[in-house]
Order: C-alpha cells, then structure tokens, then sequence
C-alpha cells in the first residue's frame, strides 16, 4: 500500500511504523501510518494494520481523506492512537465453527 501512495505522491507521502497490535488469533502483525499530502487534489491518511492467519493475509484500515497540502502529513498522535487503540482491541481472527453464522458468537 506504501508503494501505490509513493506513486500517487512521490514528493509527500510519509510512513510511521507502529509498535505491533496483540490480535488474537494472528500469526503475525505489522502496523504503520502512511499518508500522501497531495494525490489527485486531496490528501489522505491511513492506520494499516497487516497479519497473517494461518492461510492467508489480512489488512484492516481506517482512512481519512482532507484537502490537499504541499507538504508530507504526519502522524497525529492525538488523533490517530485513539483510532489506533479503538482497532487494537475490536479486531481479532478466530477459526470458523461448523454451522455458525454471522456475529460469530463463538469468536466474541
């Protein structure tokens, strides 16, 4: 995702790596801010979190688009570590239970 904003923005991306959420279930995780000042007339910024399960990748993300500015956008920690922690502690990976459905009860 890094990438696609350094294209889209080579002049003022920015990326803060973040101490690694506890996501149950995961097998690994990574997290990070990456914000573009100016893409196509707008900026924006992003909470990335990245972790594997046992077969595959995820990501989850919390985005915010304002106008554009000439400069990177940093980190805010006022704003971004509440949405941080709000994520930190809603997302978690469980193993499907046999006939359950959506809400998944068993993964509360």
């Amino acid at each position: 995702m890094a990438q696609g904003f350094a294209a889209a923005c080579p002049d003022t991306i920015s990326a803060t790596a973040l101490p690694a959420p506890a996501i149950p279930g995961a097998r690994a995780v990574f997290a990070a801010h990456i914000a573009c000042g100016n893409a196509g007339g707008r900026a924006e910024e992003m909470l990335l979190f990245v972790f594997t399960g046992a077969q595959d990748l995820y990501t989850v993300k919390w985005a915010q688009r304002s106008a554009p500015r000439n400069a990177p956008v940093l980190l805010d920690p006022a704003i971004w570590m509440p949405r941080y922690d709000a994520l930190a502690v809603t997302v978690r990976l469980c193993d499907p239970v046999p006939g359950e459905g959506p809400r998944y009860p068993s993964c509360g």
